[in-house]
């Protein structure tokens, strides 16, 4: 998965109590990959991981660690102004993981 930090407008960033004025756009999905599985697509927006805010693309790395291969963290995402939250089983990165 490719992300990219992106400018949330201040009324979605009400919305969602996210104090960073960023997130991380979708950029790239990989085919079958855990985010596909997902129902990740191109475009969306992810504003949390586990929990915690994402504010630049570097806030997902901590999340991938080799001791979360096979758990399944919650994620919180918008895609055409709507909320979502979904689950995303994180993989080992030989297998195609993001």
């Amino acid at each position: 998965m490719a992300l990219q930090p992106v400018r949330l407008p201040e009324q979605l960033r009400q919305s969602l109590q996210h104090e960073e004025k960023t997130a991380a756009i979708i950029l790239e999905v990989e085919s079958d990959g855990p985010a596909h599985k997902a129902g990740i697509v191109i475009g969306d927006i992810l504003v949390s991981l586990a929990g915690l805010p994402i504010a630049r693309p570097e806030n997902v790395q901590p999340h991938l660690q080799a001791e979360n291969i096979g758990k399944s963290l919650s994620a919180r995402i918008v895609r055409g102004g709507a909320v979502q939250d979904v689950s995303i089983l994180v993989g080992d990165r030989g297998h195609g993981a993001e």
